[in-house]
C-alpha cells in the first residue's frame, strides 16, 4: 500500500488529506510534498443543530457505520469490557448501538443487559442527539472520526479513545474525555453522568471547536481552492507539452 500510494502521488496534480497527522505520514516523495493539501472533514452546522434534541439521562449511544470492522470491534469491545463495569455500578443505564448493517456479532447484543441495537436508521440525529453521553471506543486506526464531530456539533459530550483523536486538534478534558482502558472509559462516562458543570463546559467547548475547525462551508471553500490549483497545474502541463 505504501509503495502504491507513493507511486500514485506522482500521477495527480493535487492530493487531499483530511488531517494534519495523515498528511505528515503520507508517503509522497519529498519533491512532491507540495502537491499534498490538508482539508479537514466538514460538518453541516445547520443540519447538526446545537441542542436541537433533549438529552435523556442514563442513555449512552454509540453511533457508527456497523458494517465497517473498526466500528464492529468497538461495539463488541465496549459491551464486553466496559459495559459490565458501568452496569454493575449503575443498573439504570441504557446503551443504544445505532448504525447501518450491523453484523451478527453486533445484532446478537440486542435485548441483553439494557442494550438496544438499532440498524440502518434514516437519520442518526434523533438517536445521537438524545444521548447523555456519546462514545467512540475505536481500537483500530480508522482516520478522522466524523461520529465524534457530529456528536460534538449536536451538543452531546463524547468519551473516545486516544486513537479517535489523532486526526483532530481537540484537547482532552476540554472538548471531550479520552479513555483507553475499560476502567478509564467507565470512569469518564460516570464523570459526565455526575458532574453537570463538567458536562456543560465540554458541550460548549466542543461545539465551538467544530464551528472553528470543521464548518462545512469553510471546508468546501478550501476544497474548491485545491481544485482550482489542480486545474491550473494541469493547464500548465498541457501548455508545456504543446510547446514541445
Amino acid at each position: 500500500m505504501t509503495r502504491g500510494e507513493a507511486k500514485a502521488s506522482g500521477l495527480f496534480n493535487r492530493i487531499v488529506i483530511s488531517s494534519t497527522v495523515d498528511k505528515e505520514s503520507y508517503p509522497a516523495p519529498s519533491h512532491l510534498r507540495h502537491k499534498v493539501d490538508m482539508v479537514p472533514n466538514g460538518i453541516d452546522l445547520e443540519h447538526f443543530e446545537f441542542h436541537k434534541y433533549q438529552p435523556e439521562t442514563n442513555l449512552i449511544v454509540f453511533c457508527a457505520k456497523l458494517d465497517y470492522f473498526p466500528n464492529q470491534d468497538a461495539a463488541v469491545y465496549f459491551v464486553q469490557s466496559v459495559w459490565p463495569v458501568l452496569l454493575a455500578r449503575r443498573p439504570q443505564l441504557r446503551l443504544e448501538i445505532v448504525g447501518s448493517r450491523p453484523p451478527r456479532s453486533v445484532r446478537r447484543l440486542d435485548g441483553k443487559n439494557n442494550i438496544q441495537v438499532i440498524p440502518s436508521v434514516p437519520d442518526v440525529r434523533p438517536h445521537l442527539g438524545r444521548a447523555w453521553v456519546a462514545i467512540s471506543p475505536i481500537r483500530a486506526q480508522a482516520g478522522t472520526q466524523n461520529k465524534v464531530l457530529e456528536a460534538m456539533a449536536l451538543g452531546v459530550p463524547v468519551v473516545a479513545t486516544q486513537m479517535c483523536c489523532s486526526g483532530l486538534a481537540v484537547e482532552a478534558g476540554k472538548h471531550l474525555l479520552v479513555a483507553d482502558t475499560p476502567e478509564e472509559f467507565a470512569s469518564a462516562v460516570e464523570y459526565l453522568l455526575d458532574d453537570q458543570l463538567l458536562r456543560a463546559n465540554i458541550v460548549r467547548a466542543a461545539r465551538a471547536y467544530v464551528e472553528r475547525h470543521h464548518d462545512c462551508a469553510e471546508c468546501v471553500k478550501g476544497l474548491c481552492q485545491v481544485y482550482e490549483e489542480a486545474v491550473s497545474d494541469f493547464a500548465r502541463q498541457v501548455e508545456s507539452v504543446e510547446r514541445h
